[in-house]
């Protein structure tokens, strides 16, 4: 079987490659074209050889608050090829015309562009178009609480799921819409909660206009979910498809700093974790979403960095049309430390799981929120992986690596730069054994702010770590292309 993950063919705007090639000014905001083929089930680099590859970034602060003071953020465009290339950057926002950017991408190389700087707004999200295909994208939030990154996405969709909210006391949980196409998309919202759906007549039938992004409040009073300690969103678009992120803050006992990430365009049966975490420093709860009309049994299993007596399974009930958690911190058997986790339906339905995971660190909470990586029906998963930048700062286990099968692996991480591809010191051939976890340090002077690659001899997930504060932040590495 080939385990590789098929590429995501993106169509070329033919129109606008003649312009680049022949000016260096922005060409007229051109209709998006969506991708054709399979719809990409994770963020995933493109395979080379197309004309131009399109990147979404569902926005990040943009100084449009009142409160905006050291609050921005950036998008971190890769170039793993060997040849340069440029692209175009579209910002799109909630208070401003649509601006365009082109810049130069060196071979191997990599731009970091300042979003707040570019344009001013609540959230301003971004269409990344890259030509020569292939590319990493990933976007950066900046905040005095936290900074996080996420991967950006080949695709849009027309339904989004969120299955992890929470609208305790202060906490706010807000919901990013992007529509980068010239044609306004109409959403319906509905909040599953502990008492049942709600459908607000505020967010059914809501228009996203055309290039631009606008922002619900989950917990907004009179029309949303306030007070809940766990709710599920799901956006429907009733024609055409958008973007749609998360951007969510808290300082509790049990949530802290402000994270923007991504969200779930589709369901499955099966989701995978690589970056968990358990320990008096760390709290994580995994949030299952049901969207069907029948309960489901779930299994979640474990599979520790330290295995002690093989993985740790735990039986969950979730209703339909709820959402039901799990805390990693009462899980009997489950030892302290590092673990990878799969979530499982046991009839073959469908299910949405997001991660929490807190980590605390000189009194200071960070809270990272991310769905899981779902299955394909082709059992397919990615052996490479590329971040678009490493971390500022030396990292410690800046890398968490989950061995999805029983055979082991070896993992190689190199860097991209002027020189061409290079493996990082110590880091040349990690051996990892089956479903075994391996979290290596990213401390090395020659892997901050460059290009990684991660490759692997089999099928394996990576999340990465970025510093926040005094603590780190976690995200998804971006799935690579197909290698023949």
């Amino acid at each position: 079987m080939n385990r590789r993950v098929p590429a995501v063919a993106v169509t070329a705007v033919v129109a606008s490659l003649l312009v680049w090639q022949t000016s260096g000014e922005p060409a007229p905001a051109s209709p998006v074209v969506f991708s054709t083929g399979d719809r990409a089930w994770i963020p995933q680099t493109p395979a080379g050889g197309v004309l131009e590859s399109v990147w979404y970034c569902p926005g990040v602060p943009a100084g449009g608050r009142e409160d905006a003071l050291e609050v921005g953020g950036a998008i971190a465009i890769a170039n793993p090829s060997s040849e340069a290339t440029r692209a175009q950057i579209t910002f799109i926002s909630d208070t401003a015309p649509s601006e365009q950017q082109v810049i130069d991408l060196a071979a191997n190389g990599r731009a970091l562009i300042d979003v707040d700087s570019e344009i001013e707004a609540t959230f301003a999200g971004a269409v990344v178009e890259i030509l020569g295909g292939g590319g990493a994208v990933e976007q950066r939030a900046f905040h005095p609480d936290g900074n996080s990154s996420t991967p950006c996405t080949t695709d849009l969709s027309s339904t989004w799921y969120l299955a992890d909210g929470y609208t305790v006391g202060e906490a706010l949980h807000e919901v990013i819409l992007m529509n980068p196409a010239d044609d306004q998309v109409v959403v319906d919202v509905e909040f599953l909660t502990d008492d049942g759906v709600r459908r607000p007549s505020a967010y059914t039938g809501y228009p996203v206009p055309a290039r631009s992004t606008r922002i619900i409040d989950v917990g907004a009073e009179g029309a949303g979910a306030r007070g809940e300690t766990r709710v599920g969103v799901i956006v429907t678009a009733a024609r055409g498809a958008l973007l749609v992120g998360r951007a969510a803050s808290a300082d509790d006992d049990a949530r802290g700093g402000t994270t923007v990430s991504s969200v779930a365009a589709v369901t499955a049966e099966q989701w995978w974790f690589a970056a968990g975490d358990k320990g008096s420093d760390a709290t994580e709860r995994y949030s299952i979403m049901n969207p069907g009309e029948t309960d489901t049994e779930v299994t979640v299993v474990f599979f520790p960095r330290e295995i002690v007596r093989g993985p740790v399974v735990v039986p969950v009930t979730v209703p339909a049309r709820r959402v039901a958690t799990i805390d990693t911190g009462t899980v009997s058997g489950l030892p302290e430390g590092a673990h990878g986790a799969v979530v499982s339906t046991t009839d073959g339905s469908k299910i949405v799981v997001d991660r929490a995971l807190t980590r605390i660190a000189d009194g200071q909470r960070v809270t990272s929120v991310v769905p899981g990586v779902p299955n394909r029906p082709d059992g397919d998963l990615p052996t490479s992986w590329l971040l678009a930048g490493g971390p500022s700062t030396p990292t410690p286990a800046g890398l968490s690596i989950l061995n999805v099968d029983n055979e082991p692996v070896t993992v190689t991480i190199t860097v991209l730069g002027a020189t061409g591809e290079v493996p990082l010191p110590k880091l040349e051939a990690i051996e990892i054994p089956g479903t075994g976890l391996a979290t290596p340090d990213l401390v090395d002077e020659a892997a901050l702010a460059r290009p990684l690659r991660i490759t692997a001899t089999g099928r394996v997930l990576v999340e990465r770590s970025i510093p926040s504060g005094t603590s780190s932040h976690t995200s998804w590495a971006i799935a690579g292309a197909d290698q023949p």
